[in-house]
């Protein structure tokens, strides 16, 4: 699983309450939950692909090349996560 997509993942079941223990991550039990959170996780990545107006406006405050930059980062940020 993508570092990125895996983080995202934990967040999102920290905020749901700590569906999954974190001791319990890896164990078979919570695999289901887990494999919707990470779909859910990379669903909400990809989403972020596009960066909008304001993001590009302060991107470009500090980089000419604001929205291929943002773009490398979101492919760097799913890269080996298909699902």
């Amino acid at each position: 699983m993508n570092e990125m997509v895996e983080r995202v993942a934990k967040a999102l079941n920290k905020e749901m309450l700590g569906s999954v223990p974190p001791e319990m991550w890896d164990s078979p039990p919570f695999e289901t939950t887990v494999n919707r959170l990470r779909r859910m996780a990379r669903a909400a990545t990809e989403a972020m692909r596009h960066p909008s107006m304001e993001m590009l406006n302060r991107g470009y405050e500090s980089c000419d090349e604001a929205a291929t930059t943002w773009d490398a980062m979101i492919d760097a940020a799913l890269a080996g996560d298909k699902p």
